[in-house]
């Protein structure tokens, strides 16, 4: 079976003066790089200083790994210059969340371990890393006997994590 690519298209509204809407809209930058798997998904937010950033699953490294991208100055940057969950398995349903003081989280379902768990890091300026003892490695923050999957990530204005996740186990 041929497998074509997929690629994200970001489209957002553009907003005129006053809190107006605009009655068109533009496409902003290229994520040609940003090859979606058929089984992955994305997440799109806005920080609060209004830059978009977006959480994907790419097979660039050779199985599927979580990656986050922010548009600066007309282009989309990865942010961590790498992928965000690093990890052995299938990782999948990327779920993003930006901090007021404009840091990244990311919480996503892997299958390292054997059955689908959540993990979740965030961006510490230098590196991705975990929060706390194992949100990213062994059985994650869900450490369930069945399947965790389809990871909701907020945020409070404190910048302290919520996850929520289906689970079968």
């Amino acid at each position: 079976m041929r497998r074509f690519p997929f690629f994200i298209l970001i489209t957002i509204l553009l907003l005129a003066g006053c809190g107006q809407r605009s009655n068109s809209w533009e496409e902003i930058g290229d994520l040609a790089n940003a090859v979606i798997p058929p089984r992955g998904s994305f997440d799109l937010t806005v920080g609060p200083d209004g830059t978009p950033y977006i959480a994907y699953v790419s097979e660039r490294s050779g199985n599927a790994e979580i990656y986050v991208v922010r548009y600066v100055e007309d282009e989309w940057v990865t942010v961590g210059g790498g992928n965000v969950s690093n990890s052995g398995g299938t990782s999948v349903l990327p779920s993003l969340a930006i901090s007021e003081d404009g840091i990244p989280f990311v919480a996503w379902a892997d299958n390292s371990s054997g059955s689908p768990q959540i993990f979740v890091r965030f961006y510490d300026g230098f590196a991705w890393a975990e929060i706390g003892t194992d949100s990213a490695t062994s059985e994650g923050i869900s450490a369930s006997g069945g399947d965790s999957l389809w990871p909701a990530l907020a945020l409070d204005s404190a910048g302290t994590p919520y996850v929520a996740w289906t689970d079968t186990g």
